[in-house]
């Protein structure tokens, strides 16, 4: 098999049943395409003192945050963003780490340069990423349950349906302020995927080999027959860089 180098990014948290998990679903997934991944994960620690391993890795992928992650902006994880967006390096964000890279893009492309999440930060400057609808504001070691949402495409998108199943897992409480959407449109990162009420599932950015913002977990269940496709379309570009 071919080896794929794979960095994940995000404090790991080993009684938090989906980040043990991560790395069993991605060997899974990279076996369907005859690949055999080998994983790294960083924490935000690892970060600052290594910036630049980054380089050497196909493709990132952010997690889910567990419910013990400190409830700070993890700037380390922004800059990582930014240079795998400006270094064309595949990246997939998943369930809240979603904001995280949208919050870079609006930042270092937008010029809002005090962009925030309210999962971080209660009165942030912009509040780019806020509490979705009805969901309840996340509490700090309270894991919130997975639940079962329909994901369709957007009007003008249905080409986007092949990334998803249809009925996704998530337990995604934040998602893009709908003051932001038409600047982020307009900029090149469309959300061509949708949720039952209307709400941005999933953020793609234009001229970019895969730089994805999931509102779902497509790696939440291990041992299915098939790998999810946004998973295998991830791995896929993983494997045009390398």
């Amino acid at each position: 098999m071919r080896p794929l180098s794979i960095l994940i990014v995000g404090d790991h948290d080993n009684e938090y049943a989906p980040h043990p998990a991560t790395r069993t679903a991605l060997i899974e997934a990279a076996a369907q395409r005859h690949m055999r991944a080998n994983t790294r994960w960083m924490g935000a620690d690892d970060l600052v003192l290594y910036p630049d391993t980054i380089l050497e890795a196909a493709a990132v992928l952010l997690p889910q945050p567990g419910p013990r992650c400190p409830r700070l902006m993890p700037e380390p994880e922004l800059a990582l963003l930014r240079m795998a967006r400006e270094k064309r390096i595949p990246c997939l964000a998943l369930g809240e780490a979603h904001g995280l890279m949208l919050i870079e893009f609006a930042r270092n492309k937008l010029g809002l340069t005090a962009a925030g999440s309210t999962l971080y930060d209660d009165d942030p400057r912009y509040a780019l990423i806020t509490a979705s609808g009805a969901e309840s504001p996340r509490t700090h070691g309270v894991e919130i349950p997975a639940r079962m949402i329909e994901v369709h495409a957007a009007k003008g998108a249905e080409s986007a349906a092949s990334l998803t199943i249809g009925r996704e897992w998530t337990n995604t409480t934040h998602g893009l302020s709908s003051d932001y959407a038409e600047a982020f449109a307009a900029a090149g990162f469309s959300a061509p995927l949708l949720d039952a009420d209307g709400r941005p599932a999933l953020h793609i950015l234009a001229d970019h080999p895969c730089h994805i913002a999931c509102t779902w977990l497509p790696l939440h269940g291990v041992g299915h027959a098939e790998a999810h496709p946004l998973v295998l379309h991830w791995l896929d570009a993983a494997a045009a860089r390398a």
